[in-house]
């Protein structure tokens, strides 16, 4: 853990200040250092403005609940309070949150925080679930942010790289955050 911390200290170090950074990691590893990994349909996505600073916008995304594959997740609904978001007049950007559609099949991994619930490693820790023919997938949209991977104990940036992790069968993907939260250990 001492390590990890260490690593990303130095990518914080390394990256200018106003870049967002996410570590890339597996499946098995966001699963066990999620605090929650849900798999939900949103229900609505409403942007709301601070009273005192229309500037300041947060998205909030409502899900229904479908399925929970770590954490405790009772109530049949979830919402998400996300910095970012357009009123109309302003529009907040926060680079590497995900986005959010009415409608969709999402399966998201997240870190509890003061403020509820937030995507763990941003955009990493949402997968989009598409259906049709075959088996339903569950793909990742990549956002503009910079992300790394350790490669034999060194930081390495991503840079235009394509992972396996990004999109797998439904099942797999599944399977794979199983096994992670069975891994024990934590953040």
């Amino acid at each position: 853990m001492q390590r990890l911390l260490l690593l990303f200290m130095a990518i914080l170090v390394y990256v200018p200040a106003q870049a967002t950074t996410v570590l890339r990691l597996s499946v098995e590893e966001m699963a066990r250092r999620a605090d929650l990994v849900v798999r939900a349909e949103v229900t609505r996505v409403e942007v709301q403005s601070d009273p005192t600073d229309e500037a300041r916008i947060t998205t909030h995304v409502t899900m229904r609940v479908l399925d929970t594959f770590k954490g405790h997740q009772t109530a049949p609904t979830l919402t998400l309070k996300l910095l970012g978001g357009s009123n109309g007049r302003y529009i907040l950007r926060v680079p590497g949150m995900p986005t959010f559609s009415q409608g969709e099949e999402v399966v998201l991994f997240l870190h509890a925080t003061p403020r509820g619930f937030m995507p763990a490693g941003l955009w990493l820790g949402k997968y989009k679930v598409l259906r049709g023919e075959g088996p339903a997938r569950a793909v990742r949209i990549p956002a503009d942010c910079k992300t790394f991977t350790l490669e034999g104990g060194k930081l390495a940036e991503d840079v235009g790289v394509s992972h396996g992790d990004d999109s797998l069968d439904l099942d797999v993907l599944v399977r794979r955050i199983r096994a992670g939260a069975t891994m024990g250990g934590g953040r």
